[in-house]
């Protein structure tokens, strides 16, 4: 079924069973994840392939992290990940305008510029490519949250192997999350969306309305349903109404009166409605989030 949501594998009496779900859209993240605890699979496909920066002002440093990371993708059967090494963190972020990455894996302690500033100016130019923290300092790892890292690995790095890899399955998962995307139909004739484009779907005046970000809204021809079923199963969706959707990565607070929306739009809710929605968003941030 080519329009719903990720993979996964299954132990059946001593085997691996796959349940595999394609993104046939996700040509420009390039990869479809199978995940498996620390063994995920990551294949890759499409026009290009994973990209994973490494920014450390040790080169002999460098050469292990990224020697790590071409063990696990090996282990895992991924062929043609790009890893572009960095020497400093300012050398990595006059980068940022010109190449996107799925991974950075950053020294903290470094020159002028430490892996924190660089961290920050990622998230800031690139918000889905994920961030694993490679560091000999411990002083870091409650700031870490700030930029919502994937993972936080001490040095030596590869007596701490295990938890980077599981930081790297972790962030292959995100980078597929980021892309993820439903093919809709309008005016214009048929159209990949990414779901986090989306703030709303719903249906008034049996006319189905899809509203992204930017204030750009879409009438949609098609079933309601067919919609609402591929967004509830991705799981950031709510239901705010019988026929209303909304993303909940895009609620920024549970109001008095309802829920703000980062864009800055106020959606009113009756109070049971309100308290119901509040509930299963504060589940979503603790389920939904590392």
């Amino acid at each position: 079924d080519y329009e719903r949501g990720a993979a996964f594998f299954k132990p059946v009496k001593g085997k691996w069973r796959a349940n595999v779900h394609f993104y046939p859209s996700n040509v420009q993240t390039g990869c479809i994840i199978i995940t498996g605890g620390m063994d995920a699979a990551i294949f890759v496909y499409g026009s290009r392939c994973m990209r994973i920066a490494v920014v450390d002002d040790r080169a002999d440093e460098r050469a292990e992290i990224v020697s790590l990371i071409e063990e696990y993708l090996a282990r895992v059967g991924v062929t043609g990940a790009v890893c572009r090494e960095f020497a400093s963190a300012e050398e990595f972020a006059a980068a940022l305008g010109e190449q996107t990455f799925d991974v950075a894996a950053l020294d903290i302690i470094m020159g002028e510029m430490d892996g924190m500033e660089a961290a920050r100016a990622l998230r800031e130019a690139q918000p889905s490519c994920a961030i694993i923290f490679v560091t000999s300092s411990r002083d870091f790892s409650i700031e870490g949250y700030s930029v919502h890292a994937a993972g936080y690995v001490l040095k030596p790095v590869r007596g701490n192997s295990a938890l980077l890899f599981d930081a790297l399955a972790f962030a292959a998962s995100r980078a597929l999350r980021a892309s993820a995307s439903m093919m809709v139909k309008c005016a214009v004739g048929e159209r990949h969306v990414l779901l986090a484009d989306i703030l709303t779907l719903s249906k008034r005046l049996l006319i189905i309305y899809l509203e992204l970000k930017g204030g750009e809204t879409l009438a949609l021809s098609g079933k309601y349903a067919d919609y609402e079923q591929r967004l509830l199963e991705d799981g950031r969706f709510l239901k705010i109404a019988r026929a209303s959707l909304l993303n909940a990565d895009r609620i920024s607070a549970v109001t008095r009166e309802g829920l703000l929306l980062d864009t800055g739009k106020e959606i009113k809710l009756g109070r049971r409605v309100r308290e119901r929605i509040a509930a299963e968003y504060a589940r979503y941030k603790v389920g939904g989030e590392r």
